[in-house]
């Protein structure tokens, strides 16, 4: 990033923009990281149970993450005049862009962080791990393929981008144990 972008007035809306959504994000992965392998653990006795109960809340984590993506989405601009009141006209503008996409990888980690999770209770480690460096060479090729004619949103394409890619290597494992039908809803109070 330094090599692409130095130190610049874009590289300063790119730190603005991504703050408060990296900071959401990070705080929700913790949390998920160290409740919800425990719980889906606790189900796995029983398939039929453990099916409904992981596919009503990742159905549930899903409608979250689209809550907390379009809230963000929509509220970008009131971010970047709070943290980025000094930028040019031009910097506010990318700056918003990048905090767009960047709240809605936020929404994209949610979905991530509980397959993670799902693979983790099935004590299968070798995939989530492989996949998170996803989000990462996607910053890497967005910055050095788009990073000249777009700047540090580029970057933030990337991550989105990476993220994207590990939803469907992981849900592919995870989907037998998914119960995705009006089954699930029986377990509506477990997961609330």
């Amino acid at each position: 990033m330094a090599r692409l972008f130095g130190a610049s007035v874009g590289m300063d809306a790119y730190l603005i923009a991504i703050s408060i959504p990296m900071f959401v994000s990070g705080m929700l992965s913790a949390v998920m990281s160290y409740s919800l392998v425990p719980a889906l653990v606790t189900y796995k006795a029983d398939p039929a149970i453990y099916r409904r109960f992981s596919g009503l809340l990742f159905l549930s984590l899903i409608v979250l993450a689209l809550v907390i993506g379009c809230m963000g989405f929509v509220a970008a601009p009131v971010q970047v005049g709070i943290l980025g009141g000094s930028l040019s006209a031009q910097a506010w503008v990318d700056a918003i862009q990048i905090a767009r996409f960047s709240w809605l990888t936020v929404a994209l980690t949610l979905v991530v962080g509980y397959l993670n999770a799902m693979h983790n209770a099935a004590k299968i480690f070798l995939l989530p791990a492989a996949v998170s460096i996803l989000p990462y060479v996607g910053m890497i090729m967005g910055g050095l393929a788009f990073g000249s004619a777009h700047g540090p949103l580029a970057i933030a394409w990337g991550m989105f981008a990476g993220y994207l890619l590990a939803i469907p290597a992981l849900l592919l494992g995870s989907l037998p144990t998914l119960d995705l039908s009006l089954n699930c809803l029986r377990l509506w109070k477990d997961v609330a």
